[in-house]
Order: C-alpha cells, then sequence, then structure tokens
C-alpha cells in the first residue's frame, strides 16, 4: 500500500484524537478557590494551635471557610478565651478574610471545623475537638514546664497567680503560634511576666529611648557617694572619675556619670572592638576583642537613668528576673 494513502487514511483519526483532547482540555477549568493563610488557637488541653500560609486547594477549601463563617459573635468577651481562628481564602476571584473569637464555650459546628482542619494539605499537625478550656494559674505552668516564671522575683504581697491575673498571661501568650523573639513557652511566660513587674516598680520611666543630649551635671564626688548609697560592695580599684562598678544583693552594676558619658565611651572603646547604645529601650552593647579578652563576644546591658538624671545605670540582660533589686538601685 502506498505511504501516501496510509498517511491519508490515519490523519482523519488523529485529527480526532486531537480534538477530543483539545475538547477535554478546555472543559477542564483550573478552580481558584483555596485558603492562603489559616491561623487556629483552641485554648484547650492538650493545645492546638497552627498557623499556615501558602495557598492550600482542596474540595472542602470553602467549606471550611463557610463553617468558620457560621460560628455566631460572642455574646460576651468576659471569662476565658477559647479559640481564636483566622482564615484568609480567595472565593469566585475575591480574597476574604473572617476572624472568629469565642469565650467559655465552643460552637455547635466546632466537630466539622476540627474535621474540615484536619484535612487541609500538607498539614502535619492534626488537631481535637477537645473542648477542656484551659485554665492559666501557677499549677498550669508548674505542670506545663513554663519553669521562666520560677526564676523571676515576684512583691512579696503578691502570688504568682496574682502576677498572671495581672499581666494578663493568657494562654495565647504562652502557645500563640505567631513568631515571637526566643518563641519557647519559657521566655513568653518570663517575659510577660517581666514587662508586667516593670511597670509595677515604675522602672519604665527611668528607661531611655536614646542619650540625652544636656543631661543633668554631675561630679566624681557625687557618684562615689551616689554609689555608697546604692551598693552593698563597690570596686574601688577600678573606679575612675567617669564610672564605678559594685553590687547589690549579688548582682554587678555599672554607674556612669551622665555629663560625660562620651568620654567613658571612648576609654571603653580602647579596650574592645566597638561599643555603644542601641536598641527601642536603650542598651548598651560593646563587643570584646579576642586578643583582649579570652572569652569574648558581645555584651548586652540594660540601660537605666536614676531619679536624679546624674546617673546611666547599666544592668546585665539576666538581671530582668530581679526588678525588685534593679529599683532599688535605680530609684
Amino acid at each position: 500500500m502506498n505511504k501516501h494513502r496510509i498517511i491519508s487514511r490515519l490523519f482523519p483519526a488523529f485529527l480526532a484524537a486531537v480534538m477530543c483532547i483539545t475538547c477535554l482540555c478546555s472543559c477542564t477549568v483550573f478552580n481558584p478557590d483555596r485558603i492562603v493563610e489559616y491561623y487556629f488557637v483552641s485554648c484547650t488541653t492538650p493545645n492546638n494551635v497552627l498557623n499556615l500560609k501558602g495557598y492550600y486547594q482542596f474540595d472542602e477549601a470553602l467549606e471550611l471557610a463557610h463553617e468558620i463563617e457560621a460560628i455566631p459573635d460572642p455574646v460576651s468577651t468576659e471569662g476565658v478565651c477559647s479559640f481564636v481562628i483566622r482564615i484568609s481564602y480567595i472565593e469566585d476571584g475575591v480574597e476574604k478574610s473572617v476572624e472568629k473569637t469565642g469565650y467559655n464555650t465552643f460552637p455547635e459546628n466546632w466537630d466539622r471545623i476540627v474535621e474540615l482542619t484536619n484535612i487541609i494539605p500538607n498539614n502535619s499537625k492534626q488537631v481535637t475537638n477537645s473542648r477542656d478550656v484551659a485554665v492559666i494559674d501557677a499549677d498550669y505552668l508548674a505542670e506545663h514546664r513554663c519553669t521562666g516564671s520560677s526564676k523571676i522575683i515576684i512583691p512579696e504581697d503578691m502570688t504568682l497567680d496574682d502576677v498572671i491575673k495581672a499581666a494578663n498571661i493568657t494562654y495565647l501568650t504562652i502557645y500563640s503560634p505567631e513568631p515571637y523573639p526566643y518563641g519557647t513557652t519559657e521566655y513568653r511566660v518570663a517575659q510577660a511576666i517581666t514587662d508586667y513587674l516593670y511597670d509595677y516598680y515604675d522602672l519604665r520611666s527611668h528607661q531611655i529611648e536614646k542619650l540625652d543630649d544636656n543631661p543633668a551635671k554631675s561630679s566624681t564626688d557625687e557618684m562615689k557617694e551616689f554609689a555608697s548609697s546604692r551598693f552593698d560592695n563597690i570596686d574601688w580599684d577600678s573606679a575612675t572619675e567617669y564610672s564605678i562598678s559594685g553590687s547589690y544583693k549579688g548582682e554587678c552594676y555599672i554607674i556612669v556619670r551622665y555629663d560625660i558619658v562620651q568620654t567613658w565611651l571612648d576609654e571603653e572603646s580602647k579596650r574592645s572592638k566597638k561599643c555603644g547604645f542601641d536598641g527601642p529601650y536603650c542598651q548598651y552593647q560593646v563587643e570584646y576583642a579576642w586578643e583582649l579578652f579570652a572569652s569574648s563576644g558581645l555584651v548586652t546591658r540594660d540601660v537605666f537613668v536614676d531619679g536624679s538624671g546624674k546617673y546611666l545605670i547599666l544592668t546585665d540582660i539576666g538581671d530582668r528576673r530581679k526588678p525588685d533589686n534593679i529599683a532599688a538601685v535605680v530609684k
């Protein structure tokens, strides 16, 4: 058979196949509906937290979004937070966002929301439909190893439960899936308590955002007298006309005359790679050189101004656990 005849007979079948495939492709429409962000916190025991960001396309995506939309708004915000859900999704090409918060209880469709949450693609953590709302108190922190709070000295007239309530430490303080510096539960609790105690002892008013260009004047004798009234022990051998070091209840501090702090910085720079003041609350940072110190590296100190405005008081950042001691020196 002539090859041209073979081609002529096969070509119509080939063309029909191509047209069929083209038709099928034209009928297959990409479904753009999808979840782009999902934040889920169920304030229960065990903890159930998710923070998903990306494109999550699955058959039940819109059903999950609509179930969350159907959650009724809380009648009251009193009591214990039971859940927080935020979802952003695309429906018919339009991006929408919904946020729902509950207190003390859960909605009737909670089981279905949990079920749909657990079928989100690439979600490695399965959540439970627990309704056992966690009460955050001293016992809870101890049971769940949030031990950072136990290292902080709290006021004598308060219990840890009092501080937890006053500092508004909640389930989200401990388990929020949102990014957080040094985000361990221990650090979060300790930081929340420290923030409260800094306000309690009025230490925030003694912190500064940057150095004052025209601080109060002082003398070396006045600085030494001030140090003697605040420290248990003073390192007189290292004292200079512009700074003096000492300790109070075992914690070390540096007092610098505010009016000649630049002179002190100039001397510090001679024995370090770099030094200076920086940070949202002004901090002193110094980086020591290898050839000068066996254990070099960056050292950060918190900076306070005493009540007279004459002296900068530098503390080790680890001393934040003892704000009462800092207050005794600063104020």
